[in-house]
């Protein structure tokens, strides 16, 4: 309970809820990529026609596309991953064959009865 933040996180200094963070790392990168593409499409609209005015339009489109399709993909893997791993956490653990416990057992020996470990404990 640090400075009356329990369990939340820090964020230069003050109490940001969880929900504050994921809305701030959601939507801030759009809000970025809309300005920029805003920005340089009004710089480009009153610069010379004979220069190249699309190209720096198109990489940020494409960053655009980037920000929609990495976080996309990383949401399948993640789903893809959890059905895998949830079929490993089903597996059932199969009992060792019985010509296989007297090997481990000699490999294995159950430790010796241990004496008493303090004074006030009887043997």
């Amino acid at each position: 309970m640090a400075y009356g933040c329990p369990e939340e996180p820090r964020f230069r200094g003050t109490c940001v809820a969880r929900t504050q963070l994921l809305v701030r790392q959601a939507f801030l990168p759009a809000y970025f990529s809309y300005f920029a593409q805003v920005f340089v499409g009004a710089a480009d609209s009153i610069t010379f026609p004979s220069e190249n005015r699309s190209t720096r339009l198109r990489i940020i489109m494409l960053g655009q596309q980037l920000l929609l399709i990495v976080p996309a993909a990383a949401g399948v893997m993640l789903l893809v991953q959890l059905a895998v791993t949830s079929r490993e956490l089903r597996q059932v653990r199969v009992a060792a064959p019985q010509r296989v416990e007297p090997d481990d057992a000699e490999l294995h020996p159950s430790p010796p009865p241990s004496g008493p470990r303090n004074p006030w404990e009887e043997s």
